[in-house]
């Protein structure tokens, strides 16, 4: 676990942030091989990606 995830996880327990909030972008089961991509090589922002059938 990186060390700002248990600061991350306090902080939404505590309702300072919304989990919403640390989501970047969204792509379907079908794009995530290229969502992958982008948040390797941390292209057009993506920090974090949500995957949905």
């Amino acid at each position: 676990m990186k060390k700002y995830n248990e600061l991350l996880l306090h902080l939404i327990e505590k309702m300072r942030i919304r989990s919403s909030e640390l989501i970047t972008n969204r792509a379907t089961l079908d794009d995530a091989p290229r969502a992958c991509e982008m948040f390797s090589k941390r292209e057009d922002g993506v920090v974090k990606v949500v995957m949905h059938p």
